[in-house]
């Protein structure tokens, strides 16, 4: 009921009940019009005053979903006056300062919000410093942190009257979960280190302090030997297990001065930052070594590792600080460590120079063999060797070589390690097979075709159908094939190695064993398997003349092969007294430059006719 219309007919109402006690005290009996009048008259005066009693807390309806808001704001809200006085408040805000009071309420004076949180240091602090900025007039927001470890995101906005709308939000869960981003966007999921990109910006930040107390700083990397085939053999879920385990130790080692990181799979990185170097960061190396290598229990497996290490470093102040980025820092510390590698399991090494040269022409290696793939720059040469005994020419070794149109004749010396990191080696190999192949069919039938075959053509690919292949598409006899295979081949992976050697020679082929003498295990192997003809090195060829170990080695060889079956051939031959000694120690052939140099494959018919009439290599 509306205040007018309580206006009219409450008077009314009250005549008339007026009226009703009237006839109630006038009339000597009761009638039944006389008591239902005094009933009516009682029930409208008990509506109005139900009426009467909800107008008091009744509300324009236009205010009632206003109030609702502000009060179910999950931000605190108070409306402050020029004075820094509260005027208007929401219910979040006083439970937010503990003030009892909600918006409704009286204005609160600012020294008597300072009362009320006189015994909460840490909330009248917050309370005193947004005040100030209040009134300052900052149109801005803060961040504080409370006692309990709650982060609050506060804004503050001035209004007309000089006064100001600041709020209060709890934003703890979401910074906490925007921190949780930026430490997985910065951090290695499994160990917790820096990830390879943050470490680069952390050696880009040292970089650019241009006024770095260090006058040195040095990265370090750390290779663990191993850890692949332990990750295939054991699972992936123990390999993670190793590396956590590592890194915990590494964490725990490292001084003050050092950050950590996993920047590969299996390479953790160290940056060094204010000690003289590299003695300062060798020192560390030699530390998380000796962390590493102590023995790590994994599912009842007792493992040992070791790390080799890679160490760059520089003095900040140096003139050219300039022109050196993170990037530059990391390359070295990875041609460091790929030089550690190569000269074996738990070895350091210092970036030097040369190293970057030696990068710069394998990298340019790389290009040359990937273009000469492409566009067929490739030629085969042979170097023909000779029967020492008989005379005439006993076969010819194919010898490749790439003519690139800016790098002239490249030898099989330099492309061929590259070719086999790079994974080429088996789709050249094959190449050369066919090709020797098809050329050896226009030689005489007696003279053999000597092939040199890497490691890595019996690991990488179906090498059994290459020299099938091969074999066919020439038409070459598999009698006149020899494969060269070097003794790294058989350690590889003897026993694969050992069965394919088997199906090769089941096809017919004739292998021989290259560079022997070199291995340590040389003369076990041609107890293992049945080699048809083994080359003396031509380290112990061109000693012959001078040293009698050389010379008793060749002995040695030849008695051997003797006794097994095989042809002795030494090559490396560039004077008439290595030709004598080596026939007098035994050996039934002989190759090298004394008798002919490698040759193309056109300049081959005149030169073997030539060799045929060569008396040097009769006996």
């Amino acid at each position: 009921m509306t205040r007018v219309a309580r206006g009219i007919f409450v008077p009314v109402i009250g005549l008339y009940v007026l009226g009703a006690l009237y006839l109630l005290f006038t009339e000597s009996q009761l009638s039944v019009p006389v008591i239902a009048h005094i009933l009516m008259g009682c029930l409208l005066l008990l509506a109005v005053w139900w009426t009467g009693r909800a107008a008091m807390g009744e509300q324009p309806a236009a205010d009632r979903p206003l109030d609702a808001a502000f009060n179910d704001m999950p931000q605190a809200l108070g409306l402050f006056d020029a004075g820094g006085n509260l005027t208007v408040s929401n219910r979040e805000f006083a439970e937010f300062f503990d003030l009892r009071h909600g918006h409704h309420q009286p204005a609160v004076p600012y020294n008597e919000l300072e009362r009320r949180l006189s015994d909460d240091f840490n909330m009248l602090g917050i309370l005193r410093r947004t005040r100030e900025r209040m009134l300052a007039g900052d149109v801005d927001y803060a961040y504080e942190t409370r006692d309990d470890g709650r982060v609050l995101s506060i804004t503050h906005r001035p209004t007309e009257g000089g006064g100001a709308i600041v709020t209060f939000h709890d934003i703890t869960e979401r910074r906490f979960a925007d921190l949780r981003v930026g430490f997985l966007a910065s951090h290695d999921m499994l160990t917790g280190l820096l990830n390879r990109r943050a470490f680069r910006d952390k050696i880009e930040a040292t970089l650019m302090d241009t006024e770095a107390v260090a006058p040195e700083i040095a990265v370090l990397f750390m290779d663990l030997n191993g850890f692949k085939a332990i990750n295939e053999e054991q699972g992936h879920l123990a390999g993670d297990a190793l590396l956590c385990m590592l890194a915990g130790r590494i964490k725990t080692a490292l001084p003050d001065n050092c950050t950590a990181a996993r920047v590969a799979p299996d390479v953790f990185g160290v940056l060094q930052v204010g000690t003289e170097q590299p003695l300062g960061i060798s020192t560390v190396a030699k530390t998380l070594s000796e962390r590493i290598a102590a023995p790590l229990e994994l599912d009842d497996t007792v493992l040992r590792m070791t790390a080799s290490c890679g160490i760059a470093h520089l003095k900040v102040a140096h003139a050219d600080i300039d022109a050196v980025e993170a990037d530059d820092l990391f390359k070295m510390a990875e041609l460091a460590l790929s030089h550690a590698k190569d000269e074996g399991r738990g070895t350091l090494r210092i970036f030097e120079p040369q190293m970057a040269t030696t990068a710069d022409k394998r990298r340019q290696m790389e290009i040359a063999i990937r273009e000469a793939i492409a566009m067929d720059l490739f030629e085969v040469y042979y170097q023909p060797y000779m029967n020492i005994r008989q005379g005439g020419v006993a076969g010819c070794e194919a010898l490749l070589r790439i003519h690139h149109p800016s790098l002239g004749l490249i030898s099989p010396l330099d492309f061929i390690p590259v070719a086999e990191e790079i994974g080429a080696i088996g789709e050249v190999g094959a190449m050369v097979l066919r090709r020797a192949c098809q050329a050896a069919v226009n030689w005489p039938r007696d003279i053999k075709l000597s092939v040199n075959v890497s490691p890595l053509q019996f690991t990488g690919r179906d090498f059994l159908h290459d020299v099938s292949d091969a074999l066919a598409m020439s038409g070459l006899s598999a009698s006149r094939l020899d494969l060269e295979i070097t003794e790294s081949a058989l350690l590889a992976d003897t026993e694969q190695t050992l069965t394919l050697l088997h199906k090769l020679h089941a096809l017919g082929v004739r292998i021989s064993m290259d560079d022997f003498g070199v291995g340590y295990s040389s003369f076990n192997y041609l107890r293992r398997f049945p080699f048809d003809r083994i080359k003396i090195d031509r380290s112990f060829v061109r000693d012959v003349a001078s040293h009698e170990d050389a010379i008793a080695i060749v002995r040695a060889a030849t008695s051997v092969a003797a006794s097994l079956g095989m042809i002795v051939t030494a090559e490396g031959i560039e004077t008439q007294e290595q030709l004598d000694r080596v026939r007098a120690g035994g050996c039934a052939e002989a190759q090298g430059y004394f008798f002919c140099p490698p040759i193309r494959a056109e300049n081959l018919p005149g030169v073997l006719r030539e060799l045929a009439r060569d008396t040097r290599a009769v006996a």
